[in-house]
């Protein structure tokens, strides 16, 4: 009777634990570099991204989900679960770009999965202080720094054996990330794959039968494919009939130093192939990543590991407007180019929303973000709207894997985590309960409370504020007409930011 009752009770007990929890997940988080919100097949762009599309259809997409509009800085925050600001120290210059997570008052996503017995590796772009073998990753195979060439690079180095002769970022990233899932298995722990593309950050690098996929679809120019994304998203549902697009910067900007101005129809027909051929790399950067999602889609397939796999997606800012390095007049793809997209095209990248990388305009912040988990979604092919922040992953994360977030690394106190869990979006429980997200790059800055917006960036200097609701686009300034509200979220900003920067002054001291 004994027996009976305690097999009854533990019984009871399993039934009661959730399916997620009963067999903890396999995690892959990919994120992809500098690509524009509506740049994906699924949501309205004009590039072929069938294994992204997939992981869309069949999982959940977030409409406003957000990024630092940065590099770096989204990094920082993904890893941590913290704003950057928190754990940032500024070199003697003031760089921004390698001293993410150098202070002792964080932990990051792959410090406390190893200690919750998973298996950790990244695979790709770092650009955080110290070495991913010093943050909790077991395994790694990849770089360092912001940015280099997607042929063959000598700075590219870590575990695991890539054909150097057949060497291309996106694949070597995909083969090192299959290897290391490969060899997980064998240890029989959940694994978490940290799968960081370089592309389709510049240079533009692209392999030849990919750019041709593309020839002359992009003709045109930059306002025709504008228009027919806008299109294209208005009838996915992503977009209303009357959503308000903000027209793009057609004044030279600082930063556009080989060009007067940006209006296609004074372009002569070389001048407009060579803009075309730039795009139609970029797209094809893109092309290769999504072939490589789908190996390794296979692949997870093939181990019989896919269905409790959680996959996520996102990029880590906008759409990159600026020239750097370039060299006009040579050919973008080969190894030895160093050509860069452009102010108009990180405009196409990131429609339908106003401004790019770098900005706190929904440009430059936005990212769509898929989940994917076959047997851990409550229902699949859904959309969820509620604004969520690359500070959700820590959190998100560490349920999912039933770990716990510690009160100190090596005998220093880490801050609480900034963001929330969005598990109860993949499993369909509500989560509108209100909160404000902050972003704050470069003399750029906003404030976002529910349908409210208030935003600065350095162009203009000006404070605007906005109905996100009703005006994604940010078309029409209503500052003037609410100045209670616009004053109310000033006051939340600046009382935000003298909170995270005190945390950055005590920890240079």
């Amino acid at each position: 009777m004994n027996r009976l009752r305690i097999m009854s009770v533990l019984l009871a007990a399993l039934l009661a634990v959730p399916a997620w929890a009963a067999g903890r997940p396999n995690i892959v988080l990919i994120m992809v570099d500098d690509m524009g919100y509506s740049d994906p097949g699924f949501i309205g762009g004009d590039i072929e991204t069938p294994n992204i599309d997939r992981l869309a259809d069949e999982g959940v997409v977030f409409e406003q989900f957000y990024n630092n509009a940065k590099c770096s800085q989204t990094r920082a925050s993904l890893m941590s679960g913290l704003y950057y600001q928190q754990s940032l120290k500024k070199g003697p210059s003031g760089n921004l770009g390698h001293n993410q997570l150098a202070v002792p008052n964080n932990t990051t996503i792959a410090e406390v999965l190893k200690e919750a017995g998973y298996a950790t590796a990244l695979a790709g772009k770092w650009h955080l202080g110290q070495t991913p073998y010093e943050r909790g990753f077991e395994k790694f195979y990849g770089f360092l720094d912001g940015a280099g060439p997607h042929w063959y690079s000598p700075r590219v180095f870590g575990d695991f054996d890539v054909p150097r002769e057949s060497f291309y970022s996106s694949d070597a990233y995909t083969d090192a990330g299959i290897s290391f899932i490969e060899q997980g298995l064998e240890s029989d722990r959940p694994f978490f794959l940290y799968l960081s593309f370089a592309a389709p950050h510049y240079p533009l690098h692209a392999f030849d039968t990919d750019i041709a996929k593309y020839d002359g679809h992009f003709a045109g120019g930059w306002d025709k494919v504008r228009e027919r994304r806008v299109q294209h998203m208005k009838e996915a549902g992503f977009i209303a009939e009357s959503f308000a697009v903000k027209q793009r910067l057609t004044d030279p900007q600082p930063w556009d130093t080989t060009r007067n101005g940006w209006d296609w129809d004074t372009l002569n027909a070389g001048e407009r192939a060579e803009q075309e051929s730039l795009m139609e790399t970029y797209a094809a950067m893109l092309d290769r990543v999504d072939q490589n999602i789908g190996r390794l889609l296979e692949r997870l397939e093939s181990l019989g590991v896919k269905d409790n796999t959680a996959i996520f997606f996102l990029s880590d800012n906008g759409g990159s407007p600026y020239p750097n390095h370039d060299e006009p007049g040579t050919e973008p793809g080969p190894p030895g180019s160093w050509r860069t997209l452009n102010t108009p095209w990180a405009q196409v990248n990131s429609t339908p929303f106003s401004l790019f990388k770098r900005y706190s305009h929904e440009g430059g912040i936005s990212t769509p973000m898929v989940a994917y988990w076959p047997t851990g979604l409550a229902e699949k092919g859904r959309r969820n709207r509620t604004p969520h922040h690359v500070i959700d992953f820590m959190p998100t994360l560490l349920e999912l894997a039933g770990a716990e977030y510690p009160l100190e690394r090596f005998g220093d106190p880490v801050l609480p985590m900034a963001g929330r869990s969005f598990l109860p979006v993949l499993k369909n429980a509500p989560d509108t309960d209100p909160r404000k997200l902050y972003w704050d790059y470069a003399n750029n800055h906003a404030v976002r409370d529910g349908r409210w917006k208030l935003v600065q960036s350095n162009l203009s200097g000006q404070w605007e504020l906005y109905d996100i609701e009703a005006d994604r686009g940010e078309t029409r300034d209503l500052a003037a007409e609410h100045p209670e509200i616009a004053g109310r979220l000033l006051n939340d900003w600046n009382t935000w930011h003298g909170s995270v920067s005190r945390h950055e002054k005590v920890n240079q001291e």
